[in-house]
């Protein structure tokens, strides 16, 4: 959503953002490639990563108020920025300084965009093969980081540019995504092999497992609500099981 309160999707293989402007018209902008994931940035731009660019990797924006697209090259990885596959561009973040946040998959980086001054900021995480999916950077401006393959939590603090690796209590969960909650500073981590919802809270680094109602809940998506705690979670398509919607409320 953004400041309006205007909901906002990708549109992969149409290679398109679209909002619904109000409650039955669509908008919709050709960002000229695959957009993966969004983030809601300042000064009226929405921005996005093109998923199977690598020669060059691109992130791009879209200026909500007239429709210009512009993009921008992410620096190319060492070894996989040529030939077939790439990096590939998972996640992106907007933090609250203004910078972009980004993450490539198989290419094991985040990275930090700077849109004042184009600069672009790599960082290797700390274990090999880590792939990172979809992190969030919480209200002070920290990175967190599923850890997807490494199974655990990485806090990544861009003011000293350090990795704290935080391991998970369930063995294999295998974690997808991670959304900070503003209200509390707590963050919620949808797992995609343990049926389970975690929640960790920084200040007292203690974690909450809420195991889900029914299996293959490979999680690839939660929203968190903006008054109390309120998680809704969605089930990924796996063969043999349907998809699913899960809420849970904190007492």
């Amino acid at each position: 959503l953004d400041s309006l309160g205007r909901p906002w999707v990708v549109l992969g293989e149409p290679k398109r953002l679209a909002v619904l402007e109000d409650d039955s018209q669509w908008r919709s902008f050709d960002v000229g490639m695959y957009p993966h994931s969004l983030a809601i940035g300042n000064a009226g731009k929405i921005w996005f990563n093109g998923h199977f660019t690598h020669d060059p990797e691109l992130i791009g924006s879209v200026d909500r108020t007239t429709g210009k697209v512009v993009t921008h090259e992410v620096p190319a990885h060492p070894t996989l920025g040529k030939g077939p596959g790439g990096p590939i561009p998972y996640e992106i973040r907007a933090g609250p300084d203004g910078r972009i946040w980004g993450s490539e998959l198989l290419g094991n980086r985040i990275f930090a965009f700077t849109p004042g001054t184009g600069k672009f900021e790599m960082f290797s995480l700390p274990a090999p093969h880590s792939g990172p999916r979809r992190f969030d950077v919480d209200p002070k401006g920290i990175v967190w980081v599923p850890a997807y393959a490494a199974n655990s939590l990485l806090r990544f603090d861009p003011a000293t540019r350090q990795f704290t690796e935080i391991p998970l209590p369930i063995r294999d969960a295998v974690p997808y995504v991670v959304r900070a909650q503003p209200s509390t500073g707590a963050l919620w981590i949808g797992t995609s092999a343990a049926d389970a919802l975690l929640r960790y809270d920084p200040a007292t680094e203690r974690f909450e497992v809420y195991h889900l109602p029914r299996r293959g809940a490979l999680i690839r998506h939660l929203a968190l609500s903006l008054r109390g705690e309120e998680v809704w979670a969605a089930y990924g398509a796996v063969p043999g099981i349907a998809a699913r919607v899960a809420r849970l409320r904190r007492r």
